[in-house]
């Protein structure tokens, strides 16, 4: 593994590729605490304002082991690169976050460091709140004086609304009265002042949720109400980037751009460094917070590229909040997903969002056609992501539990233009493998692909720590070949690329092929002979590349009884040397 990018008493965090981040905890975790942190936080995978969690678990040593998404630029990089925000543009993006922090809050659940390290801004306008793992089980950050913290510490949903405040406050420039000492109970019973040019009513909100009193503060959802009711002209901010000792906040990073910043609160970096940090800033945000008349417009200041927020970008924001906001949960609310009676149904929403609101974790199931895991089995329901599927023969008396093994994933997985989903599902038994499922949105509906794109095996095939993650709108799994089992006697590694193709899950790369992995060692060669498709089904399309071998694989999957009797999987070497699958039909060989 890579030197960590950050390490605390509690926590290191190490960079992945999609990108995401790995906080692993530094002390052991109790079981009971961090199953009922999972379920919690995976009822809430999906749901806007909140970065998604890709998997929940311990390591080897039994400490916390933690998967995020870390795509986006943090907030504390637009305002190092930038400068502060305009009212228009701080309501677009904490209307978001506010919302995020609600549904949190909702779920039972508090945060412990919101502050602009752990506010994230796509280049789209979306915003989420990163950061969940300050108060998951076997890593929750100490509460360190900050002018971010609460005067009572990170105790609940009251400290985190004022936390949020904070962090509005600064974005619009401001500096808060017990900058000097925050620990000071003096220094925190003082008003904060007036900001030039922000409205009375986002003034008079801030004040409210800043209140020494926790119990006069609003609600994480009031905020948010209060701040999408606010009618603010958008304007553009023309003034110096902040200094990161001013912005940053004793956290873990919520990406690999933000360690420099956040080590500037401490003075742990050097002029040099914090300097370093405003010049990825510029380069990270010329994207996300640019017109599309301006990425270019870059002028040099003293900390780095002091990239100006422009009418158009903040537009592309507030729009983007709108979109957010108009999600129709299914059978529910952002508060409490659910999906209607029956199974799958639409989502309505935009074409680029609409499976975010699906709720997979109560979502009809089908266990999967392809080799390795029993196919015999009966379609059932996940019911708070866990599901068991009986045979399909009831003779057999034989069942098998499945449960969601982190949040669902998203990308433009079949190339159509909108998201679809990934979900790795863990078999309870038989050794407990995970699988790679796909969940397709199509016509405003979503729809299961019922073959599994890849699965682990009791003995055999593993994958890496961190993975899967998303990247390039394509799953990437590490993984290895073992040769614990007797007749794996070839080992392996490789990282393996898979994506959607007529309703197909396929393999992109290395070689184009059917999903699965290939590297049994096979026999009779068929180049010529025979065309292999990419599923087991007649209407699946066929596997035309240049092939050097097409080789019969001595796993034999369509055995009598199965869901595609008489068919076989084929090894297919192409010209370059990539491996692939491919599946033959029946009658094709004897």
């Amino acid at each position: 593994m890579t030197a960590p990018l950050h390490r605390d008493a509690t926590a290191s965090v190490h960079a992945l590729p999609g990108p995401a981040l790995r906080i692993l905890g530094e002390r052991p975790v109790s079981g009971a605490a961090l199953a009922a942190w999972r379920m919690a936080v995976t009822a809430l995978s999906g749901t806007p304002g909140l970065v998604a969690v890709r998997s929940i678990g311990v390591d080897g040593r039994g400490h916390t082991d933690l998967v995020v998404d870390a795509s986006g630029a943090t907030l504390a990089e637009a305002l190092v690169g930038s400068g502060p925000l305009s009212p228009g543009a701080a309501v677009a993006v904490f209307a978001q976050v506010a919302a995020g922090l609600a549904a949190w809050h909702g779920a039972g659940l508090r945060h412990g460091a919101v502050s602009p390290s752990t506010v994230v801004i796509a280049p789209d306008g979306r915003a989420w709140l990163a950061g969940l793992d300050a108060s998951a089980p076997g890593l929750e950050l100490a509460a360190v004086p900050n002018r971010y913290l609460a005067p009572e510490g990170a105790a609940g949903p009251p400290s985190d609304v004022y936390s949020l405040a904070v962090s509005v406050f600064v974005a619009l420039g401001g500096t808060v009265p017990y900058e000097a000492n925050p620990a000071d109970p003096a220094l925190r019973r003082l008003t904060p002042p007036e900001l030039p040019g922000v409205p009375a009513g986002l003034m008079g909100l801030l004040r409210e949720a800043m209140h020494p009193d926790p119990a006069r503060r609003p609600s994480a959802g009031t905020f948010a109400a209060t701040l999408s009711g606010l009618a603010i002209p958008v304007t553009a901010t023309v003034a110096a980037p902040l200094a990161a000792g001013a912005v940053g906040a004793p956290v873990r990073p919520a990406n690999d751009r933000v360690v420099s910043i956040n080590l500037a609160v401490s003075g742990a970096a050097l002029a040099g460094g914090a300097a370093a940090a405003g010049v990825i800033a510029g380069q990270a945000l010329g994207g996300a917070l640019q017109g599309s008349g301006s990425a270019g417009a870059a002028a040099k200041a003293g900390t780095g590229l002091a990239l100006k927020i422009t009418v158009g970008a903040v537009a592309t924001a507030i729009a983007a909040a709108a979109v957010v906001a108009a999600v129709n949960w299914p059978g529910g609310t952002a508060e409490n997903p659910g999906t209607a009676a029956g199974g799958p149904s639409p989502a309505t929403s935009t074409a680029t969002d609409g499976i975010r609101g699906f709720d997979i974790q109560n979502a009809d199931f089908v266990p999967g056609y392809t080799h390795g895991l029993a196919t015999g089995l009966a379609p059932t329901k996940f019911r708070d992501g866990s599901a068991t599927a009986q045979a399909k023969d009831p003779s057999l008396g034989y069942s098998l539990g499945f449960e969601i093994a982190g949040a669902p994933m998203y990308g433009d997985f079949d190339t159509d233009g909108d998201l679809d989903a990934a979900v790795m599902i863990r078999a309870i038994a038989d050794g407990g493998q995970r699988a790679l499922f796909f969940w397709e949105w199509r016509d405003g509906a979503v729809r299961q692909v019922p073959y599994m794109a890849f699965m682990e095996t009791p003995c055999e095939y593993f994958v890496d720590d961190g993975f899967p993650v998303v990247k390039d709108n394509a799953v990437e799994i590490a993984a290895r070949r073992s040769t614990d089992c007797d007749f794996a006697t070839t080992s392996w590694s490789g990282t393996v690329h898979y994506g959607l193709k007529n309703g197909f899950p396929v393999q992109l790369s290395p070689g184009t092929g059917a999903a699965g992995f290939c590297f049994h060692e096979a026999g009779t060669d068929l180049v010529g002979k025979v065309t292999p498709l990419l599923g087991p089904d007649p209407a699946a399309p066929p596997l035309t590349g240049q092939y050097t071998h097409i080789e019969l694989s001595q796993v034999a999957p369509g055995e009598p009884g199965s869901d595609y009797e008489g068919w076989n999987l084929a090894r297919l070497t192409a010209v370059d040397g990539s491996v692939s699958c491919g599946w033959i039909p029946p009658g094709t060989v004897s």
